[in-house]
């Protein structure tokens, strides 16, 4: 096996006898932190700002290293929309009318001019 992979017989059983890394612990404590950040927050913080809310708390970390635990277990920043839903808010295309669909034709330029303000944000 070791011919198979390269590595000296020695350089094995040396990795075997090393003690198990604390990292993977780590980790799990730390998840568990920015889970608890995260659903405190209403699930509205990224990693930047549950970084943030870590070290105010006085936990070591790095930005790097929580933004991988959260991509990692899929926990992501929830982004609110812009618009709100609100029920019967094309109403007020039914309240106008289509004045340009009765009046004759233009002639010449500059006698009708007509404009969609459908995108401006009113509330």
């Amino acid at each position: 096996m070791c011919d198979r992979f390269g590595v000296s017989r020695s350089g094995f059983y040396n990795w075997e006898k090393r003690p198990k890394s604390k990292k993977p612990d780590r980790d799990k404590d730390l998840l568990r932190a920015i889970r608890r950040i995260h659903k405190g927050k209403r699930k509205s913080y990224g990693s930047p700002r549950v970084y943030k809310e870590l070290r105010k708390q006085g936990v070591e970390c790095s930005r790097k290293r929580v933004a991988r635990i959260m991509r990692e277990n899929g926990i992501k920043a929830s982004v609110v929309g812009l618009y709100s839903i609100r029920p019967k808010k094309h109403d007020i295309y039914q309240q106008a009318d289509n004045i340009l669909g009765v009046v004759d034709k233009p002639k010449r330029p500059n006698q009708q001019w007509v404009a969609d303000f459908t995108y401006l944000k009113t509330n």
